[in-house]
Protein backbone atom coordinates (compact mmCIF):
# COMPACT_ATOMS: atom_id res chain seq x y z
CA UNK A 1 0.00 0.00 0.00
CA UNK A 2 1.08 3.54 -0.77
CA UNK A 3 0.66 6.53 1.72
CA UNK A 4 -2.71 7.75 0.45
CA UNK A 5 -3.96 4.58 0.23
CA UNK A 6 -3.05 3.65 4.56
CA UNK A 7 -4.62 7.35 4.94
CA UNK A 8 -8.00 6.05 3.25
CA UNK A 9 -7.73 2.43 5.02
CA UNK A 10 -7.39 3.11 8.64
CA UNK A 11 -8.82 6.70 8.12
CA UNK A 12 -6.09 8.82 8.97
CA UNK A 13 -5.75 12.53 9.66
CA UNK A 14 -2.26 12.72 7.61
CA UNK A 15 -0.70 10.53 5.53
CA UNK A 16 2.22 8.11 7.12
CA UNK A 17 5.72 9.02 6.19
CA UNK A 18 7.04 5.78 7.98
CA UNK A 19 6.23 2.23 9.53
CA UNK A 20 7.93 -0.05 11.19
CA UNK A 21 7.30 -4.00 12.61
CA UNK A 22 6.17 -4.14 16.33
CA UNK A 23 7.96 -7.01 17.99
CA UNK A 24 7.03 -7.11 21.68
CA UNK A 25 9.64 -8.64 23.55
CA UNK A 26 6.90 -10.07 26.06
CA UNK A 27 3.37 -11.16 26.46
CA UNK A 28 1.12 -7.72 25.61
CA UNK A 29 -2.33 -6.96 26.01
CA UNK A 30 -3.72 -5.78 22.62
CA UNK A 31 -7.02 -4.49 21.69
CA UNK A 32 -7.95 -5.26 17.73
CA UNK A 33 -10.65 -3.46 15.64
CA UNK A 34 -11.67 -2.03 12.36
CA UNK A 35 -10.92 1.49 11.74
CA UNK A 36 -14.12 3.18 11.74
CA UNK A 37 -14.67 5.23 8.20
CA UNK A 38 -16.63 8.19 6.73
CA UNK A 39 -19.85 6.09 7.26
CA UNK A 40 -19.37 6.42 10.89
CA UNK A 41 -18.80 9.96 11.34
CA UNK A 42 -14.67 9.35 10.72
CA UNK A 43 -14.19 12.05 7.99
CA UNK A 44 -10.32 11.26 7.71
CA UNK A 45 -10.95 8.26 4.89
CA UNK A 46 -12.95 5.12 4.27
CA UNK A 47 -11.47 2.72 7.14
CA UNK A 48 -12.14 -0.61 7.02
CA UNK A 49 -8.61 -1.99 7.37
CA UNK A 50 -7.78 -3.91 10.51
CA UNK A 51 -5.80 -1.90 13.21
CA UNK A 52 -3.98 -2.98 16.58
CA UNK A 53 -3.95 -0.92 19.88
CA UNK A 54 -1.65 -1.66 22.98
CA UNK A 55 -2.69 -1.47 26.00
CA UNK A 56 0.02 -0.40 27.89
CA UNK A 57 1.08 2.76 29.93
CA UNK A 58 3.69 3.28 26.93
CA UNK A 59 4.81 7.04 28.45
CA UNK A 60 5.96 5.29 31.86
CA UNK A 61 9.89 5.87 31.18
CA UNK A 62 10.85 2.12 32.85
CA UNK A 63 8.37 1.21 29.82
CA UNK A 64 9.27 3.33 27.18
CA UNK A 65 12.52 2.27 27.03
CA UNK A 66 11.80 -1.66 26.50
CA UNK A 67 9.00 -0.52 23.93
CA UNK A 68 11.55 1.39 21.69
CA UNK A 69 13.08 -2.27 21.17
CA UNK A 70 9.66 -3.60 19.87
CA UNK A 71 9.93 -1.46 16.76
CA UNK A 72 12.46 -2.80 14.13
CA UNK A 73 12.87 -2.40 10.53
CA UNK A 74 11.75 0.95 10.33
CA UNK A 75 10.86 2.04 6.18
CA UNK A 76 9.66 5.17 4.69
CA UNK A 77 6.95 4.76 2.23
CA UNK A 78 6.49 5.83 -1.09
CA UNK A 79 5.49 8.83 -2.44
CA UNK A 80 2.13 7.72 -3.87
Amino acid sequence: MNRSEIKEALALPRAPTHIADVRPTRPVEAQVSTAAGREHGNLFGEGGKEQWRLLEDLHKPEIRREVKKWFVNPRGLPDD
